[in-house]
Formats: structure tokens, C-alpha cells, sequence
């Protein structure tokens, strides 16, 4: 029953990320220190969807969502990540420029895996790997399958594979399954101030 309830809270999820933030996306986003390619960028927007995925995703509730930092050929931010808009969509694993990854975020951090065989070009490609794949989103938030997937199930399996073995390991419990939390995945990294 749990299950079907957070199922109508995603759904709900959908329908209210909908919206366009183009004022936004046109806004240049600066960072205090170089970021680099693989480094894994939270966020967390305004709002009670938003706030009820942090209450799952971090013991201090402070983002709802994460993904992995790569540069574009041109010098650009963007961020690889999985987030379901529209279920109409072909891929729920997406790659978005930083403004609109960034576009309704209240708040948001950078953090640097700190494994010391995993580089952030490991891990950009193994996310590549990925996207070239093109997953869907998970509705069911089950961690033990790998034909669909939820945001900080893709962040944390990517690390694993980036490290050649599972590191990040699911603790937290989502819709009644165990699940990787952005906690599980922020154990392994440092803030980049």
C-alpha cells in the first residue's frame, strides 16, 4: 500500500516539474572553485515534492537530487543525470546544461569522489556509458535491477562501476525496498568549496 501512495507522490512529482524555468536558464551559474569532470552536484527546489524526496535522499534534508558534472566540448557545464519529466519520454537518463539542471534549485553543493583508484574521468564515462543506453526512470525504486533507474541509483552505480566494485551500497529505505540515498553516495566524496 506504501508502495502505490509514494507511486501517487510521484506522479504528482511529474505533473508539477512540468513547468519551464527558461528566466532562469539564461542566468550564468558560478562556482567558487573549478569543478571538474565527475564531480557530483546536489540540489534541492522549493516546494513539498522537493522536500519530501530530501527527507529520504539526506539525514539533514538538505537536497532532493543529484547528478554528475561533465564539460562540453565548448567550455559549458553539464549535468548527467535521471530524472522522469514527462512519461512520455523515450529516456529518463538525460543530459542537461547547468542552468537548466539548476533552474528551480533553491539551494545546491558540489562534492568530489575522494576512492582513490576512481577518477572523475572514470566516471564520466561509465555515465556516458550509460546514457548512450538511454534507461528509464524507476517507478518502482527497486535497487536490485539495472534495465531502469532512479537519480541516486544511477550516481551510485556509476561510482561502483567506476571503482570496479560496489563501494556505495544501498541503506535507506524507499517505498519499502532498500535503496541508495544521497547519503549512501556523499560517504565516499569531499565538498568542493
Amino acid at each position: 500500500m506504501a508502495s502505490f501512495y509514494y507511486k501517487i507522490t510521484l506522479l504528482c512529482v511529474l505533473l508539477f516539474s512540468l513547468c519551464q524555468c527558461t528566466q532562469k536558464q539564461n542566468q550564468t551559474v558560478s562556482f567558487n572553485k573549478e569543478v571538474e569532470d565527475g564531480d557530483i552536484i546536489l540540489r534541492k527546489e522549493g516546494g513539498f515534492i522537493s522536500s519530501l524526496f530530501s527527507s529520504v535522499a539526506t539525514q539533514n534534508n538538505a537536497f532532493s537530487h543529484v547528478g554528475i558534472l561533465v564539460h562540453q566540448a565548448d567550455g559549458s557545464l553539464a549535468v548527467i543525470h535521471c530524472e522522469l519529466k514527462d512519461k512520455k519520454e523515450l529516456s529518463s537518463l538525460r543530459k542537461d546544461s547547468i542552468e537548466t539542471y539548476l533552474c528551480m534549485a533553491d539551494t545546491f553543493a558540489v562534492y568530489r569522489v575522494v576512492l582513490e583508484d576512481v577518477s572523475g574521468s572514470d566516471i564520466v564515462d561509465h555515465a556516458q556509458q550509460s546514457l548512450r543506453k538511454g534507461y528509464m526512470f524507476d517507478m518502482d525504486f527497486d535497487s536490485n535491477t539495472d534495465s531502469v533507474l532512479y537519480c541516486t541509483e544511477f550516481v551510485a552505480k556509476t561510482i561502483n562501476k567506476a571503482a570496479g566494485y560496489e563501494c556505495v551500497k544501498p541503506t535507506k529505505y524507499i517505498a519499502g525496498k532498500v535503496g541508495y540515498s544521497i547519503d549512501d553516495i556523499i560517504t565516499f566524496c569531499k565538498l568542493v568549496d
